[in-house]
């Protein structure tokens, strides 16, 4: 007997679910491609699809579909612009290199999850970017 081992929070109906938000998050965005559906638009008609709430399980299909194309290109430019503070000052800065990994990983984990509600990401990269406290200087008025 062939016997199939499969965890219980990777179940067929939950692959099923996932890879059914990526095709009606792709046609949401067909059906609005410039400024998408709006904000919150496909979480609170998932319950009507699959009888819970649910999310896109792809960070960049859910921003096409809920902000389209101005949405994905105003998100491009801003990764872009973490990259260009890690690369441009210098790579060798271990805060450089910490916000270059960590932007990396939360692309291409992003491809597979929706993880802009992951707090850790978010202050992991904010921890990056601060300035240290004995660097930081009195704001003059």
């Amino acid at each position: 007997s062939n016997t199939v081992l499969q965890p219980y929070f990777s179940t067929a109906h939950s692959d099923t679910l996932r890879w059914d938000t990526l095709v009606r998050g792709i046609k949401m965005w067909i059906d609005n491609p410039i400024f998408g559906s709006g904000l919150g638009v496909f979480f609170a008609a998932s319950a009507n699809y699959y009888g819970q709430s649910t999310v896109i399980h792809s960070t960049p299909i859910w921003v096409l579909a809920e902000l389209g194309l101005v949405g994905l290109t105003l998100l491009a430019a801003i990764c872009f612009n973490f990259y260009k503070s890690a690369f441009v000052p210098d790579l060798k800065k271990p805060k450089n290199a910490c916000l270059l990994m960590i932007m990396t990983i939360f692309l291409i984990f992003g491809l597979v999850h929706e993880i802009f509600y992951q707090r850790i990401f978010w202050l992991a990269i904010g921890l990056c970017l601060a300035v240290p406290w004995s660097k930081r200087t009195a704001i003059k008025f």
